[in-house]
């Protein structure tokens, strides 16, 4: 599986249903996905792909008066992957250092930079899923420590086995995080930033899900 280590170039016209088919004809690799991801392949590969037509993305927000209303939904129709990597001065050392991981989230071609991630809800719309078109990116998203972005760069590329783990990853059990331990501490910092902006008690994630009303999925 040496190819594992090699980037992956996708197509405009393969969609995820596409990569589902073609590891499903190696067994190898089935049961090395299994045991990588927490996910069953197996089992996934011969789920229902039908689509709810429910899978949407917000194209941002806008604020009236001292509400702030989030856009209505278009259609999602692509999974944006992508490197993300962040730059920062060690606490206790002073040291120079930095983290990478992958990043995805649905989105719309029209509307790159809107889009959501899917976490738990990946296995409700595993038929909307299988139909989206995917987009490697080639540039990497570049923050500072807590999150603050700084740019972006051109980077190494996406591995096989990087793109396989997203793919199959969101199905895992219990749900597969990408995140490494300073990732996730970032990640919570950013949040919290959120919250107190927004002036919120519960998790902006949580917020976000409900469309910023707590009436129910933005995805519906």
């Amino acid at each position: 599986m040496k190819w594992l280590k090699q980037n992956v170039e996708v197509h405009p016209s393969v969609t995820v249903a596409h990569v589902f088919d073609a590891v499903s004809e190696s067994d190898d690799m089935v049961e090395f996905l299994t045991q990588f991801t927490g996910c069953d392949v197996r089992e996934l590969h011969v789920r229902d792909r039908s689509p709810t037509g429910k899978l949407g993305v917000s194209p941002g927000y806008e604020t009236v008066g001292e509400e702030i209303q989030v856009l209505d939904e278009i259609p999602a129709n692509v999974l944006r992957i992508w490197r993300e990597v962040s730059v920062y001065n060690d606490e206790e050392s002073g040291e120079l250092r930095f983290w990478s991981r992958l990043d995805s989230m649905v989105s719309n071609f029209d509307c790159l930079d809107c889009g959501t991630t899917l976490g738990r809800k990946a296995s409700e719309f595993f038929g909307d899923i299988c139909g989206l078109s995917i987009r490697v990116e080639a540039i990497a998203s570049l923050s500072g420590w807590g999150g603050k972005s700084t740019g972006k760069a051109e980077t190494h590329g996406v591995t096989l086995l990087e793109f396989l783990e997203v793919l199959y990853g969101m199905f895992g059990k219990p749900e597969y995080d990408l995140r490494d331990a300073k990732a996730i501490e970032i990640d919570a910092e950013v949040m919290e930033r959120m919250r107190k902006m927004l002036g919120m008690d519960d998790d902006p994630a949580d917020w976000w899900k409900t469309g910023g009303t707590g009436d129910g999925p933005t995805f519906q």
